[in-house]
């Protein structure tokens, strides 16, 4: 009769030290994660190297490649932070700010929404863009990741808000869905951001007050705009 329990209180104690031992895992992991930026951002991704990294982490170098196998592993972790906000596993998509435009019916209203989503995500990510540009200029994974989701994800996002846009019929005359996102994607592009803000010292809110005047005025049609004037 006293071997179930037993058994009981050792699966327990597994699960809990199994719990724990991933808890504390992440923990490094987002140690290490929070460590590396300042180093990318002032040294540059190839000047950084993996004993730097473990050194401003508080780790050994073994337990830095354990968690992410590479150099470029933790640059593409710190990637996923920067564009997120925070460490959470939670897809962008899938964040309550980007599932809040789709209940958004009035275009007008869309684009400003879009454009204060954006500007935080633009603002984080200028800190080490001339890292990314640069790395990407000379080593291929960061350039294969760099074309895969600063490029080719953020066209597939604003591809999403381009047919939106179609679909309320809030597109000028002529405008295919395509142009509208070829638009969204410049307007709101990283580059964009960093030439403004960086280069020509332009404030994030210039910035989003220039890029929603800018996607309002090009983006929705003279009747779209009557039309929800009279609405009013």
């Amino acid at each position: 009769m006293e071997r179930y329990p037993n058994d009981m209180t050792t699966r327990v104690k597994r699960a809990y030290d199994g719990s724990r031992r991933k808890a504390q895992a992440e923990s490094t992991k987002e140690q290490i994660v929070d460590a590396a930026k300042p180093l990318f951002v002032k040294h540059g991704y190839e000047a950084t190297s993996m004993r730097q990294l473990a050194e401003a982490s508080g780790v050994s170098l073994q337990t830095l490649y354990n968690a992410f196998g590479s150099k470029f592993g933790v640059f593409s972790a710190l990637m996923d932070v920067i564009i997120a906000g925070d460490h959470e596993p939670v897809a962008l998509a899938d964040r309550v700010e980007f599932t809040r435009l789709d209940a958004l019916e009035d275009p007008r209203e869309l684009l400003r929404a879009v454009v204060l989503v954006a500007a935080p995500i633009l603002e984080r990510l200028d800190v080490i863009y001339p890292t990314i540009r640069a790395a990407a200029a000379s080593d291929p994974p960061v350039a294969e990741a760099h074309q895969r989701f600063t490029l080719d994800a953020r066209y597939e996002q604003y591809c999403a808000f381009g047919l939106r846009l179609d679909s309320l019929r809030a597109l000028p005359e002529g405008m295919t869905a395509g142009t509208a996102t070829d638009i969204l994607w410049t307007v709101l592009s990283p580059d964009t951001y960093n030439l403004l803000v960086s280069h020509r010292r332009w404030s994030r809110q210039q910035f989003g007050a220039w890029a929603t005047d800018a996607l309002l005025a090009t983006l929705v049609g003279e009747g779209v705009s009557k039309a929800r004037r009279r609405a009013r």
